[in-house]
């Protein structure tokens, strides 16, 4: 029962359970995604104060994840999925047109 009531109490700390418990508790990560990739966007600064202030607290851990960073296709427009707003045009569950 004592051991339980370790564990429990490591657990509420932040600190590893499992073979080797660790003697220093483990940051807490909290990752700020920037999730726009617009030319001109203003959130970058936000993005960036927000990663500071929380690197600033005790036991966090911060990082800016910026979307636009990601190699994404940016030539596809949607090719037949544009046509299905149209109407009497419908896709089938591999997005072919029916």
């Amino acid at each position: 029962m004592a051991r339980a009531a370790q564990r429990s109490d490591h657990l509420a700390h932040g600190y590893s359970v499992g073979v080797n418990m660790m003697s220093e508790p483990r940051p807490l990560n909290i990752p700020v995604i920037l999730g726009t990739s617009r030319k001109g966007r203003a959130s970058v600064h936000a993005a960036n104060l927000l990663a500071d202030l929380l690197n600033r607290r005790a036991g966090v851990r911060s990082a800016v994840n910026d979307i636009a960073s990601v190699p994404l296709p940016v030539d596809d427009a949607g090719g037949v999925r544009r046509h299905a707003t149209e109407p009497g045009h419908r896709l089938d569950v591999h997005g072919r047109p029916r």
